[in-house]
């Protein structure tokens, strides 16, 4: 695989997985009254119920998400390190490195900063797609 698809698919699999991570900590820990009041303001009332309802199921259904997309930056980033002439011990360890801090970002740090600030929003936007 060439390594710029590799680069591309771990840029992918990063944004897919920040989107599911903020996903999975909003449905854990949104107020039913901005949320009401969002879908208020976007004329959206019906979505309401079903994601009150189902908040729980949604937010294992979006880890799951997030969880796989976590394996696949995971395996991008061996599979672009392996392209490399580096020593093997160098080039596993820059492969943990580089892994790491990208799913220290992407999958915690920024979600958790967009769930503590904008949960109902995140989850009134993406209503119709939950």
């Amino acid at each position: 695989m060439k390594l710029y698809l590799t680069m591309a698919g771990i840029a992918v699999a990063s944004l897919l997985s920040l989107l599911f991570s903020s996903l999975t900590y909003s449905l854990r820990e949104f107020s039913r009254d901005r949320f009401a009041e969002y879908l208020g303001k976007h004329d959206a009332d019906r979505w309401f119920e079903p994601i009150t309802e189902h908040a729980g199921d949604m937010a294992f259904l979006t880890a799951v998400a997030r969880q796989l997309c976590n394996i696949t930056m995971f395996v991008l980033t061996f599979a672009a390190f392996e392209q490399t002439s580096l020593d093997p011990v160098l080039r596993y360890g820059l492969t943990i490195l580089v892994a790491a801090i990208i799913a220290i970002f992407f999958s915690i740090a920024l979600p958790h900063a967009g769930a503590r600030y904008a949960a109902a929003e995140m989850i009134g936007f993406f209503a119709p797609v939950l």
